[in-house]
């Protein structure tokens, strides 16, 4: 990882070579990174789905709101042609002890579908009701 602090850099990289290539020329090259200034951008009520729901029965608590607001953080041009659609805020039961019964606490997660912006929840848990 690089420290890129100016609005451009110049970063020199190593050239790895593919099995069975033995010679290489150059040996490095260089790249310049452009940085883009950083923008926020809220998207209201993504619905929370849940994963490995496995043999779980789960209903979120009636104190919390079955959406989130979600904060998405990039450059103008990408929040601009993102699709907010690809966003994706869930539950993992994988993360439920298996002993788990009633009201518990769980990490809520957001993730998209363009790995180049950045994805924040307005809450990192959510308290849902859980039974076998």
């Amino acid at each position: 990882v690089y420290d890129l602090q100016k609005d451009t850099n110049v970063v020199t990289m190593p050239i790895n070579l593919p099995s069975g290539v033995r010679k290489k020329d150059p040996s490095v090259v260089s790249i310049t990174v452009t940085l883009a200034e950083k923008v926020e951008k809220i998207v209201e009520d993504v619905e929370i789905t849940y994963r490995n729901l496995g043999g779980w029965k789960a209903t979120i608590s009636e104190e919390e709101k079955s959406t989130t607001n979600v904060k998405i953080i990039g450059t103008k041009e990408m929040l601009e042609d993102f699709d907010t659609k690809g966003i994706e805020a869930y539950i993992d039961f994988s993360e439920l002890p298996e002993d788990a019964n009633g009201t518990v606490e769980l990490p809520l997660h957001v993730e998209g579908s363009n790995h180049l912006l950045a994805f924040e929840s307005e809450k990192a848990t959510i308290q849902i009701s859980v039974s076998k």
